[in-house]
Formats: C-alpha cells, structure tokens, sequence
C-alpha cells in the first residue's frame, strides 16, 4: 500500500469515528501502546485510553459537534514508520467550547505485520483569530 493511501485511510477512520461519535472507533487506529498528547497538553497512554477519553468528550464538551481532518503532509522515514501532519477543523455547536477551531495534529504510524497503527499523536489547538 502507498504512504498516500496508508495514511488517508486512517484519517477518514479517525473523522468519521468522531462524526458518529463512536469513541470506540475512533481508538482503534492506535497501537496498544500508543501515546496521545490532547489540545491541553494532557498525556493519555493506549489505545484504551484514547477511545475510552474520546467518548467521554463525545457524549459531553464536544457533543454533536463535527471535524473535517485533511491531510497536510507524510513523509516515510523508514519502511515501517510513517510521519504524518494533518489540518483538524472542528465545529461545536453548543457547550462550553462551542464554536469553530483550528489544530494542527502529528501523528508517527508504525507498521507492524502490514498493520499501520498509530504509536504517537499530537493536536495542537491554533491560536483563534479575532
């Protein structure tokens, strides 16, 4: 499979996994070991965590809300690790974080037995624009 498609196919599984909000899904890209750096700086370990965390935020502050994820970048850097930068732009219709952001996600893919899975992601909020 190209780097392209590699990483594509996990980005469509983490938007339409939070479209639904299914945290469930949305955990299953990640490696059982993965690291997870959310928009607070907060660090969360496993795939368990990310999923379990993701659908804390669904059924509350992120409620009804939808994220469109567009790839910005992959560059391989070995034959089993993939770097990976995406454009997240969410919108939150009500709660306390209502309204429309901006983050800048990285993400390092590691493929194991042709499993792609990621082992590290990092969403950095952008500045809001006034």
């Amino acid at each position: 499979m190209e780097i392209k498609e590699i990483t594509t196919n996990i980005i469509r599984t983490l938007e339409s996994a939070w479209n639904r909000a299914n945290g469930e899904e949305f955990g299953k890209p990640f490696a059982k070991n993965s690291d997870y750096v959310d928009i607070r700086g907060d660090l969360h370990y496993s795939d368990a965590a990310v999923a379990n965390g993701h659908q804390a935020i669904f059924d509350t502050i992120y409620k009804d809300s939808k994220i469109k994820l567009e790839l910005l970048q992959a560059n391989q850097i070995d034959l089993n690790t993939i770097l990976v930068h995406a454009k997240a732009s969410l919108d939150c219709p009500s709660g306390p974080l209502v309204g429309k952001t901006d983050s800048t996600i990285s993400m390092i893919l590691t493929n194991s037995d042709e499993n792609w899975s990621i082992r590290a992601f990092h969403n950095t909020l952008k500045p809001l624009v006034r």
